[in-house]
């Protein structure tokens, strides 16, 4: 689990969701409306139609300030790469997003500046015990499964 909160990014979507345009429906629901920095000081603290002025943090996308100061997470939550969400998945999915995060990591140090030699074949060797990994608990998943098919059916 460890591994692959580690690199997560090589294998899952980005998070949170970098579209400003995602956030919009969200803040309306809050009854919140997005303003620039640079406008905060000459915009009322709330419009004609009673949304309170908020603007995102620029190093935590998708957090925003409201004119109290108190800041509002909208980032969501059900797909943020934590340990409780990854808990969600079975282990064949689990072991198959290491995998592509792993593959993602060694093609991603070609682009090193650095002699990635040594760490490239490391990762290589536990990418490939990895991969076998993977293949047994996606043939435990099969076996699992048709176990209880048969069960169903009877």
């Amino acid at each position: 689990m460890v591994d692959l909160l580690c690199r997560w990014w090589y294998a899952m979507p980005e998070w949170p969701p970098a579209d400003a345009a995602w956030y919009d429906p969200e803040l309306a629901k809050r009854s919140l409306r997005r303003v620039s920095i640079q406008e905060w000081e000459w915009v009322p603290d709330v419009d004609d139609k009673g949304l309170h002025k908020c603007y995102e943090l620029g190093q935590f996308k998708g957090v925003f300030r409201k004119g109290d100061g108190d800041p509002v997470d909208m980032r969501p939550q059900d797909t943020c790469p934590s340990y409780n969400n990854m808990m969600r998945k079975d282990l064949p999915e689990l072991y198959s997003l290491l995998v592509k995060a792993y593959e993602g990591q060694i093609k991603d140090l070609g682009n090193s500046k650095y002699d990635e030699t040594t760490l490239s074949s490391a990762m290589t060797i536990a990418l490939n015990r990895i991969r076998e990994k993977a293949r047994q608990a996606e043939q435990m998943s099969f076996m699992i499964g048709g176990a209880a098919k048969k069960q169903r059916t009877a």
